[in-house]
């Protein structure tokens, strides 16, 4: 897969995004093809995201923790870049409008299968925004999620702000970690979750201080 970033300097608005190679019809079909049949999952996952698109939503405690889960193949990526990919495009901006249509402030699309991918995935991030969280351009790792000499300054940071983290293919170990350096934010936020490993990470969060915020949405 081919990672590109794209920083919106309009509305400060940041997306790591996945490019599978699918372009024109071809794209078209896999889309109609993979959310075929899934409207109840689609507006599930809709209602868990919209709220942090929403200029008039102020509900702090809007901050869900939404597993999407199924066997390999059932198109739980799709689903979660579809249903994202409408709500940006729902709430942009008109021309002349500013930042007024779009409140989300950062976006993040990111691997978590593993520790590693999940912190490479933050470290990008934090690099992207490494001038509003205080780091240089070519900070490290430590730098941007803290260590125990350092402060978490992209923790400290997203506390803050809304923001929607689509976390793909995600394990046990992504998940920890994930909730390690992504908090409950004072604004709505959302973080999404794609597994394979859906029953393994729903036992790892039951009686965790997230357990509360959980959604689940099983794909078959």
């Amino acid at each position: 897969h081919l990672h590109s970033r794209l920083e919106r300097a309009d509305h400060g608005f940041l997306v790591e995004m996945l490019d599978d190679g699918s372009t024109g019809l071809s794209a078209t079909i896999a889309l109609q093809g993979d959310v075929a049949g899934r409207q109840i999952e689609i507006e599930t996952l809709k209602n868990c995201m919209r709220p942090v698109f929403e200029a008039s939503n102020s509900n702090t405690q809007h901050c869900p923790l939404v597993v999407v889960y199924g066997e390999p193949g059932t198109g739980k990526s799709f689903l979660a870049d579809h249903v994202l990919s409408r709500l940006e495009n729902q709430f942009k901006p008109n021309e002349g409008e500013g930042a007024a249509g779009a409140v989300v402030e950062y976006s993040l699309k990111t691997q978590a299968r593993g520790r590693d991918a999940v912190r490479d995935g933050l470290h990008r991030m934090g690099l992207a925004l490494h001038d509003k969280i205080g780091v240089g351009a070519s900070a490290s790792i430590d730098d941007v999620l803290g260590s125990d000499s350092k402060p978490p300054r992209l923790r400290h940071f997203l506390r803050q702000k809304r923001f929607v983290i689509v976390a793909d293919d995600a394990d046990t170990e992504g998940c920890s970690e994930l909730l390690l350096h992504v908090p409950q934010s004072t604004q709505p936020c959302a973080l999404v979750l794609t597994s394979q490993y859906g029953g393994d990470i729903m036992r790892q969060l039951e009686g965790s201080p997230r357990s509360g915020d959980l959604v689940r949405i099983q794909l078959q």
